[in-house]
């Protein structure tokens, strides 16, 4: 059976994962302040690892996808959902503390202090999100900007934000 986790999960739990974060609420499995940077599991001892709208609030981003990436399986997957930087929602919630463009995440692959025993997590997917309950538009625009992503994001296009970054994060050998 695979071992999942759903860190900073709030009210938000999933059926068949850990469920982590800092206050209790119903089917919270475990409390931890996910700003500690040493996670209760053994190094690659998890195979999936899920966190939406949790990472913007942490301290760290980049120590926190270190701890990632120590306590995931090689080829062990993160899916990283975030607000996107030109969403309302990023600067409105006023406990966010960092923000997210579409090459956020490159950073990370190139950087040798994000090495962790030798492997690093890699950009396997990534995705900007429209919300479509609002506009229906966004149906039809979502996958010409997932296209030309640097275009919409260098752009007066911008002007027509998304609401969130969606990013899959495979752990693999340098």
């Amino acid at each position: 059976m695979k071992k999942k986790i759903n860190l900073g999960c709030g009210s938000i739990t999933k059926e068949g994962y850990i469920n982590i974060d800092i206050n209790y609420y119903k089917g919270v499995d475990m409390l931890l302040d996910l700003n500690k940077h040493s996670y209760p599991f053994e190094d690659s001892s998890i195979d999936f690892i899920y966190t939406r709208h949790c990472l913007e609030h942490l301290d760290s981003v980049k120590l926190t996808l270190k701890e990632m990436c120590r306590v995931l399986k090689e080829k062990g997957t993160a899916e990283i959902i975030v607000p996107h930087f030109t969403s309302n929602g990023a600067f409105q919630d006023l406990t966010h503390k960092h923000f997210f463009a579409y090459h956020s995440f490159d950073y990370f692959q190139t950087q040798e202090q994000h090495k962790f025993n030798g492997f690093m997590l890699y950009t396997k997917k990534i995705r900007l999100v429209f919300g479509k309950k609002i506009q229906v538009w966004n149906w039809l625009i979502e996958p010409l900007v997932n296209m030309f992503p640097d275009v919409w994001e260098g752009s007066f296009l911008k002007s027509y934000p998304a609401i969130e970054l969606r990013v899959v994060l495979e752990k693999r050998k340098c």
